[in-house]
């Protein structure tokens, strides 16, 4: 039995195996054409770059304050490097597991006063370096 596929609309003849191939893919690629109508699906080469483009944006996501924000991070995580043991600790305690005043007062047996001065001046200290 010959076999033939048809090339810019010159009918070529072919092996069995590269016509059940040609094929197989054809029927693949009507199928996938079939789901795209059935669910309302557009392939992306149906839109212009413009439009690509205004739908892939994320217009909301703003680069360069990602950027800053890292670089302050960073810039405090080197900062906070630099305070004393008790420091470090005390501004753990309160900004990282949320700890009070009262319960650091009570921990360390001081006033929360004290506590409270100490985490102003270390707070002044880190701006200070951040600025």
């Amino acid at each position: 039995m010959e076999y033939f596929i048809y090339v810019n609309g010159i009918k070529v003849p072919v092996s069995k195996e590269i016509y059940c191939e040609y094929w197989r893919l054809t029927n693949r690629e009507n199928y996938l054409n079939r789901l795209e109508v059935q669910y309302r699906v557009r392939p992306f080469s149906d839109y212009i770059d413009s439009q690509l483009i205004s739908v892939m944006t994320d217009e909301k996501m703003d680069v360069e304050r990602i950027i800053e924000t890292k670089e302050i991070l960073q810039l405090l995580y080197e900062s906070l490097l630099t305070l004393n043991d008790d420091e470090y600790t005390l501004v753990k305690d309160l900004f990282f597991e949320d700890k009070t005043l009262s319960e650091i007062s009570r921990s360390e047996k001081v006033s929360i006063s004290t506590v409270a001065r100490r985490r102003d001046r270390i707070l002044n200290y880190l701006k200070k370096l951040l600025e």
